[in-house]
């Protein structure tokens, strides 16, 4: 997800603050043209968040060029590469009916936002993505999520990427977007159904660190091209997923839903509680439905 363009410097130079505003809300409205124009009458920042948003901006335009929409459901288009072969879109659309189906099932959420579904052309490196084959961006009147295009050709891994990031559309949508990250991810990782063997052993080892719920949601920020910093993304899944199962070992897995749409402001007076100590509803929720504050869900939870 991008940073948000409400902090200043967080993209670079303060000086450019008001044109990386511009930049994020062309790529909110998915105007990736002006998005790319806006960044190359500034110039690229040295900042992480500006890496990653160019990134995502570059692979979903060089795809875009190469595409064509197709509707497959009142809540679901898919842009695909017009090269490929027609039967990809019904294929994907079979892949995502099956996926969601489940994963709303198995959180009992009853409605799934629209949604664009974009398969990134070969040529759009994605390698930046840790694990999970790809991303979900909330988008002005909808969600995007991007695949890239080898997983066409691995089914498991491709119904593996579909239900993490639809988890993300589904349980964002339902919170009113105010999921801490670690909770949203470790979500997404239990309804992906992906997790490394030797995880556990490594944590009860200390071969891992456990961080904070402050110090998880920035490890999801680091510079993922490094080998370190591909290391700390990968226990950040592992421990939110980690996190999310013990949740489960206490309560049905369907609490979970409860739990998200426990985040969802109810009022105005709730909203702007929220929006002062955005914190607040995850501990409400975990309280209520767990009997735990975060604190002590992180400590229980640890292998």
């Amino acid at each position: 997800m991008p940073a948000d363009p409400t902090q200043i410097g967080a993209y670079g130079r303060v000086g450019n603050y008001l044109t990386w505003r511009q930049v994020h809300a062309a790529y909110e409205a998915d105007d990736l043209g002006l998005a790319m124009k806006l960044i190359e009458s500034i110039g690229l920042e040295e900042s992480m968040a500006a890496l990653q948003l160019f990134r995502m901006i570059d692979a979903e335009l060089i795809s875009r060029n190469h595409a064509d929409l197709f509707d497959a459901s009142d809540l679901l288009t898919i842009e695909a590469d017009r090269g490929f072969p027609e039967v990809v879109p019904d294929y994907l659309a079979i892949r995502w009916d099956e996926c969601v189906g489940r994963v709303m099932a198995r959180l009992q959420l009853k409605e799934m936002p629209p949604v664009l579904l974009t398969v990134l052309v070969p040529d759009a490196n994605a390698s930046w993505v840790p694990g999970r084959h790809g991303y979900c961006v909330a988008k002005r009147d909808f969600y995007k999520i991007c695949i890239p295009s080898y997983l066409l050709g691995d089914e498991p891994e491709l119904d593996i990427a579909v239900s993490h990031e639809a988890t993300h559309a589904l349980i964002q949508y339902h919170s009113g977007r105010n999921l801490p990250r670690w909770l949203d991810e470790g979500i997404a990782m239990r309804m992906g159904g992906h997790v490394e063997a030797n995880y556990r052993h490594r944590m009860a080892s200390s071969e891992s660190s456990w961080p904070s719920p402050e110090e998880l949601d920035r490890h999801y920020s680091v510079d993922r091209e490094s080998d370190d910093g591909a290391r700390i993304i990968r226990d950040a899944y592992q421990q939110s997923l980690a996190i999310v199962d013990y949740m489960c070992s206490l309560q049905p897995e369907s609490k979970l839903g409860k739990l998200v749409q426990a985040h969802r402001p109810s009022g105005i007076l709730t909203a702007l509680k929220m929006s002062v100590t955005p914190r607040s509803a995850t501990e409400d929720a975990l309280e209520n439905l767990y009997g735990l504050s975060v604190s002590e869900l992180f400590h229980k939870a640890k292998p």
